[in-house]
Order: C-alpha cells, then sequence, then structure tokens
C-alpha cells in the first residue's frame, strides 16, 4: 500500500514538472513571427496613430482650423498638442476644430518646474484641459529645476512630488500624466521609472521618443522591456547611430539605420499603446507627417509580409 502511495505521489510529481515545462516552454519561431506581424498590423494601423509636434513647427503657420483639416486629409483622427505661450488663444478653437472633424486632442505637450501648481503656464494648460472637460487626455510632461539637486534621491522625490499634483488634477477628467523623455537626468527611462514609483499614482506613465534616444539605440531592446508596464507612447522617426550629433536627428521613418529593428523590437515587446508620428523640424508638417506616415506602412507591410 505504502508503495503504491509512493509511486502514486512519483507519477503525481511527474505530471506536475511536465505541464510546468509545458507552460514555460518558448515559444516557436512560426509563434514569434505570427505574434510580429498581428502586432505591427495592429499597433501602426491609422487609427492608433497621433500626430505629434505639428504646430510651432510648422512653416506653414497654419490656423487650427487649416491644421485640422490637414489632419483630415492625411487620415489621422488623434493629435497630440505642443502649442506654446502665444498659442495660448487658440487653445479653444484648436479643440473646437479638431472636434468638429472627430479628431481627438489625445495629448497636450508641458515643460514645467518643481511647482506646477504655482506655475502660470501649467495651470493655465490644466484649467483648459479641465474647463474643456477634455477627457482621458495625457499630459505629456517634461519636468525640469533638478540641475542643482546632487541627491538622487532628493531628485526623484521632488519630481515625483510635482508630478503627484498634475496626476491628481488630470484623474478629475479622467486624463493621465506621460513622463517625456526630452534629455538629461529626466529624460532616461530608469529614472523616469523611479519617478513613477515614487509618485504612486495610477495614471502616470512613459510617452518615450526615439528622436531623444539615440544614446540608447544599442540598449534599446531590454530597456524596452523594463519600460513597457509604464509605456502609454512611443513616438518614431527615422534613426542612425549618434544622429543626434551628426545632423540627423530626425529622419523620414524607413530612411534610418536602426528604427526598423526598434520597430520590429516594440512588436515582440507585448506594447499595446499609442503610437505617434513627429515633425519637429522647421517644414511643411504635413509633407513631413505624409512621409513619416508612407515609410512607417512601407516598414509595417515588411514585417507582415516577412515577419
Amino acid at each position: 500500500m505504502g508503495r503504491t502511495l509512493s509511486m502514486g505521489v512519483v507519477a503525481m510529481v511527474l505530471f506536475c514538472c511536465l505541464a510546468i515545462q509545458g507552460i514555460s516552454a518558448e515559444p516557436t519561431e512560426a509563434e514569434v513571427k505570427a505574434k510580429r506581424a498581428a502586432a505591427a498590423e495592429k499597433l501602426f494601423a491609422k487609427e492608433n496613430l497621433a500626430a505629434w509636434c505639428i504646430v510651432p513647427s510648422d512653416t506653414q503657420k497654419r490656423t487650427p482650423e487649416q491644421r485640422a483639416e490637414m489632419l483630415v486629409d492625411l487620415g489621422l483622427t488623434k493629435e497630440v498638442y505642443d502649442g506654446r505661450d502665444n498659442h495660448i488663444p487658440e487653445f479653444d478653437d484648436e479643440l473646437d476644430q479638431l472636434t468638429k472633424r472627430n479628431i481627438e486632442m489625445t495629448g497636450f505637450w508641458l515643460v514645467c518646474g518643481l511647482d506646477p501648481a504655482n506655475e502660470r503656464h501649467a495651470k493655465l494648460v490644466v484649467e483648459f484641459l479641465q474647463r474643456r472637460n477634455v477627457r482621458g487626455c495625457q499630459l505629456w510632461v517634461v519636468v525640469g529645476g533638478t540641475e542643482g539637486i546632487a541627491d538622487e534621491n532628493e531628485r526623484v522625490e521632488k519630481v515625483a512630488t510635482a508630478v503627484q499634483w498634475l496626476a491628481d488634477e488630470m484623474k478629475k477628467i479622467d486624463g493621465s500624466v506621460l513622463l517625456y523623455n526630452h534629455g538629461g537626468w529626466f529624460g532616461e527611462p530608469e529614472n523616469m521609472i523611479k519617478i513613477i514609483e515614487a509618485s504612486n499614482r495610477r495614471n502616470v506613465w512613459i510617452s518615450y521618443n526615439f528622436h531623444h534616444a539615440h544614446h540608447r539605440i544599442a540598449d534599446f531592446e531590454p530597456m524596452l522591456k523594463k519600460m513597457v508596464p509604464y509605456l502609454k507612447n512611443i513616438s518614431l522617426n527615422g534613426m542612425v547611430i549618434d544622429g543626434d550629433k551628426n545632423g540627423r536627428l530626425i529622419l523620414p521613418i524607413g530612411s534610418g539605420d536602426c528604427e526598423r529593428d526598434m520597430i520590429r523590437a516594440i512588436c515582440d515587446s507585448g506594447y499595446d499603446g499609442q503610437i505617434s508620428v513627429i515633425c519637429d523640424i522647421m517644414a511643411d508638417v504635413k509633407e513631413v507627417i505624409r512621409g513619416n506616415l508612407e515609410g512607417l506602412e512601407k516598414v509595417r507591410q515588411e514585417i507582415i509580409a516577412n515577419p
């Protein structure tokens, strides 16, 4: 009886081991490719793309109405707004023109210091979004003012405190705060993750932008894996090594040496959030965004056809 019981226990242990092995087995190459192709099809579809940095860099100086019409012509339904102080009088008209055309103001860019609750521009932006009830809007934030703080933990704490106020205000309209990598200490993913965790707010995330990350091309894939749980937006452009040092900071998607591999890594990472396409160079933004859309669609089709 005892021996029979022992054999039964052995059999059960073996069964559990085999089951665990089955659960943890690495996916086949075919499964990886199928997942990559499916991700490319979904992530880079027009309905998941937002136009980014199309206001101050537009040499055509489009009005809010003209800009909204441009987005219609390009087939885009999302805009991340990057107006500056001189655009403040246009904030309401921008939203009105977008809304008329069923275009979402999905995000709003903000640069602030360590005390946004008492900073004119930060308060004005937050009050505008609340007054107009821009539900679910993402506040893309760059927090400065840490340059004179030597202690790492103090830096994290002070930025997290600033982010807390912004996050609490955005929560009133079901919105979120996305930390925007704009270079420097604040823009490193490792530090943004520390800030998010220190803020202890569930509506704080990351917007990761290729054009401010040339120095992280080499370790993009492992870094992306760390960021994915915190990511809500990835902004794409063509990338080359040291592009930020040799005048090739922002290239059209598909014309660089590195972005194809980076985009494939995004498809493999499990990321399922928003993708944005950028202008951010002084040019006719319609032509720049059009070129990026065409380049991205070409890369997308390459991945779908040959994952």
